[in-house]
């Protein structure tokens, strides 16, 4: 892929790839064991597996995404974020073992359980899988660090002030990303598991229309990041304060109806929220500051110019054998250098 160049960014997308394509595999045939021999599987604590399977399938597709982004733009701080991302599905992985053998101990008694051990034996394999993954990423993690590091250097170069402002962007970037899946995955759940058979049609419809809205305000606050729109990073902000006072009242919602099907949801979203306001806030005080024309010609070979002293050629080469320009070859230091 032109995107993928190295041989380390072509190894990290085909490992993302394989892990993808092993756990979405695995966890429809459990999928389908249990809606073939345990139709009761969707009752009382069995109730919300349907959404929990669709959620962890659709974050397999999204670590594929979240990869591709993250080589395309050359991002390392995603790639840190995708190591978390995958950890926390690898959390997961151990929790549906426990959840599931709660759910066949609640289940009424049947003659052949055989399917069971085959339902038992892949729970196992997603979840080495993922681990013996994560052991990989962590030491491609390092190298495409290493690779990035250099690149972004050559675009920004030895400035700290420009390169903490980089970093900030990115960083808030990736929190945007994980708030999208966070809040659609959220939203699913309150629908189907809270909302379902009730005659909160109200609700029911604010949170329908909540899904596109989240889509498009995502997509302005990355715009507003890379054009430093102040009057709409203002807009931005007020977006994440109503979102947490949304988020607020959902979770409200979900203490007053006794429910336990949130037990393990009821912080992140807060966390998130808040990590993505202080990280914009960040970024929004660094506008005006010299960063815009490096975001806004990340694609074009164009020369920006300093003071006289300082002179750095913006290249998207990604060849590091080519040393053209006026920057030297690649320091044996780079990695001090690095976001």
């Amino acid at each position: 892929m032109v995107f993928a160049r190295s041989n380390t960014s072509r190894l990290t997308l085909a490992l993302v790839v394989l892990e993808a394509i092993v756990v979405i595999v695995c966890e429809s045939i459990i999928f389908y064991n249990l809606a073939t021999f345990m139709p009761d599987y969707n009752k009382d604590l069995g109730k919300g597996l349907p959404v929990y399977f669709g959620i962890f399938i659709a974050s397999q597709v999204f670590q594929v995404i979240l990869v591709i982004d993250a080589i395309r733009m050359q991002n390392t701080i995603q790639i840190i974020g995708f190591l978390g991302f995958n950890l926390c599905c690898f959390l997961y992985s151990i929790l549906q073992v426990n959840q599931l053998k709660t759910v066949f101990e609640n289940a009424q008694p049947q003659e052949d359980t055989s399917w069971r051990t085959v339902v038992n034996a892949l729970l196992i394999i997603v979840a080495v899988t993922i681990a013996l993954c994560e052991a990989v990423y962590i030491w491609l993690a390092k190298q495409l660090y290493q690779e990035f590091g250099w690149k972004i250097y050559k675009k920004i170069g030895a400035d700290l002030i420009k390169r903490r402002m980089y970093r900030d962007y990115h960083i808030c970037l990736m929190l945007l990303k994980l708030d999208l899946f966070f809040f659609m995955g959220f939203c699913l759940q309150f629908l189907v598991l809270v909302l379902s058979g009730t005659d909160e049609g109200r609700e029911f419809a604010l949170t329908i229309a909540a899904l596109p809205v989240t889509l498009l305000a995502i997509v302005v606050a990355a715009y507003a990041l890379r054009r430093e729109g102040r009057r709409t990073m203002w807009g931005v902000f007020l977006g994440l304060f109503l979102a947490a006072c949304y988020f607020l009242y959902k979770i409200v919602r979900i203490w007053t109806n006794e429910t336990k099907k949130y037990e393990n949801v009821k912080y992140y979203l807060t966390v998130f929220v808040a990590a993505t306001f202080t990280m914009s806030f960040r970024c929004y005080r660094n506008f005006g500051q010299g960063l815009r024309p490096y975001l806004m010609n990340q694609t074009l070979h164009t020369e920006m110019l300093t003071r006289p002293s300082q002179r750095i050629v913006l290249e998207d080469d990604d060849d590091d054998d080519l040393e053209s320009g006026p920057l030297p070859g690649r320091p044996h230091n780079v990695v001090s250098m690095q976001l």
